[in-house]
């Protein structure tokens, strides 16, 4: 008898190496004849399926075209009239959607449509004209239960009266400003225009000293003597100018003012300092009136000069004679004149003696500047500084080199020109600095051993001063 094996799956017959031959042969044709069976079932299955690549049309999809029957393009824009409870086809420019019954339609916001408004809106006044702002009306009489310093407008005087002391009084010009009352309505409002004045339209009573350290107390570079050669900074902003200068400075600190005052004391050739458009925020000058002014002119009178560079080939001078107080002089600058300007002060021709004065200043405008109380060395330091360094480096052999920032104190005019003054060095080669700024530079050093290298004192110069030709 044969012995009976089959596939796991669809459980064809397997022949057997135990079978015989015939056996075999007739269960390998069962077999093929099942294989027959399946393929032809699978060919006919395949039959009634699409193609792996094919399309289909939307009528090929059952309920498909009947489903996009009314609706939108992709593209399709939608207006706010096509929404359903809306209604915008009247709407005008700045008109904003207000609920009406059960639709949205387009409308201007009224008054009584913000909670409140109305309300809080009664018993105010106008913004503009003589209403009073408090709800007390023109009366002869203190309104009942009114505050102290109440206000009313007397209709028959023209102006604003408040009541103190059981009386109504004028109101007047600084009181107004207290309590923003129109300037017109005011009882001295005449005298107070004329103050003003025409020489104070320009608002030069408000320009600020464009002259730096005009008391002398600062003197970073540590210049001593009172004889200078021409372009020598002997205090901070001030030089000798092209003659030189002997010149001292009497500074001491005032008790009284709580300020540096100083005497100058100008016996031969010429002082100045050189302004930079910066304090104006601007790169022109010209066609500027500018005064001048010195306190306490004694012994002789002096000249003051404002020119620029050799190439603006133009300057204007004027003179101070002596006197008390303020001395002053108002000079146009000449159309000619932009960038950096140069104030030059000087003795008079034919004045032989020392000339003694106060607080030199000059400002934008046709009075005096104010000396206000500002960092005059901050100021200073935009041009000139010093910075002391000290610093210890641990080299693990000879030749490492070490660097630190050095950081100017403000921010300086423009990136310095560097020196480099020794101090005390331990274990030091050589030592440098680089990378100027307006910020700051660095201090490079170079270690001549192993261990410690130390530098202490080392002065870092920074000159950022302005150079006229």
């Amino acid at each position: 008898m044969a012995i009976e094996i089959s596939t796991d799956n669809r459980d064809y017959p397997l022949p057997h190496e135990q079978n015989d031959l015939d056996e075999d042969v007739l269960r390998i044709i069962a077999a093929l004849q099942m294989i027959d069976l399946d393929v032809a079932s699978i060919i006919a299955t395949l039959g009634t399926k699409a193609a792996a690549v094919h399309s289909h049309g939307i009528d090929q999809i059952n309920g498909l075209a009947l489903a996009l029957q009314g609706k939108s393009d992709a593209d399709h824009i939608h207006s706010l009239n096509d929404l359903n409870g809306v209604d915008v086809s009247g709407a005008a420019n700045g008109q904003f959607l207000k609920l009406v019954g059960t639709a949205w339609t387009s409308a201007t916001i009224a008054i009584s449509d913000v909670a409140s408004l109305g309300t809080t809106l009664q018993n105010k006044a106008d913004l503009f004209g003589n209403s009073l702002a408090i709800p007390y009306g023109p009366t002869s009489a203190r309104p009942a239960n009114s505050p102290l310093h109440a206000l009313r407008y007397n209709t028959t005087l023209g102006y604003y009266e408040y009541f103190r002391g059981g009386t109504w009084n004028p109101l007047q010009v600084m009181d107004a400003l207290a309590k923003s009352q129109n300037l017109a309505d005011l009882a001295d409002k005449d005298a107070a225009i004329g103050n003003l004045g025409a020489a104070k339209s320009d608002g030069s009573n408000l320009s600020q000293n464009l002259l730096i350290n005009s008391e002398g107390q600062y003197n970073q570079r540590g210049i001593s003597g009172s004889t200078h050669a021409a372009g020598v900074y002997f205090r901070d902003r001030w030089q000798a100018g092209p003659g030189g200068a002997v010149v001292n400075i009497g500074v001491f600190f005032s008790s009284n003012t709580l300020r540096y005052e100083s005497t100058w004391e100008l016996s031969a050739g010429s002082i100045e300092q050189i302004i930079e458009p910066w304090f104006l925020h601007a790169d022109r000058w010209e066609d500027r009136q500018v005064t001048f002014a010195v306190d306490d002119l004694r012994e002789g009178s002096i000249t003051v000069t404002i020119s620029g560079d050799a190439s603006s080939g133009s300057a204007v001078s004027a003179t101070l004679t002596p006197g008390s107080g303020v001395r002053a002089v108002s000079l146009m600058i000449p159309a000619a004149l932009s960038g950096a300007m140069r104030v030059n002060i000087a003795r008079a021709a034919g004045v032989p003696t020392t000339v003694r004065f106060k607080r030199p200043r000059i400002g934008i405008g046709s009075t005096p500047p104010l000396m206000l109380q500002r960092d005059e060395l901050a100021l200073c330091q935009r041009y000139y500084c010093r910075r002391e360094v000290h610093s210890i480096f641990r080299p693990a052999t000879a030749g490492l080199t070490h660097f630190l920032y050095v950081y100017w104190p403000v921010e300086m005019r423009a990136a310095p020109t560097l020196t480099l003054l020794a101090g005390s060095r331990t274990g030091v080669s050589s030592a440098y600095l680089d990378t100027s700024s307006k910020d700051g530079c660095r201090h490079v050093f170079t270690s001549s051993l192993a261990g410690v290298s130390s530098i202490s004192g080392d002065v870092v110069v920074a000159d950022a001063e302005i150079v006229l030709t």
